[in-house]
């Protein structure tokens, strides 16, 4: 495989009643992040969209 998506759901992390219930029923909101192998190691950040350029564009 030489490359992978996956998608995370936005979380609630203290599921309880009202509206962290309700959080679970969002739809579309999340993380899509998509990994390539590269030829030689270490890792390259391609780019990230939809953040308002709050993070970082280094890998850390």
């Amino acid at each position: 495989m030489k490359e992978v998506t996956t998608y995370a759901p936005a979380s609630i992390g203290n599921i309880g009643p009202g509206f962290d219930v309700l959080g679970l029923a969002i739809t579309n909101l999340g993380d899509i992040v998509r990994a390539r192998r590269k030829r030689g190691p270490g890792v390259e950040l391609i780019g990230i969209e939809g953040d308002g350029g709050r993070l970082p564009q280094e890998p850390g």
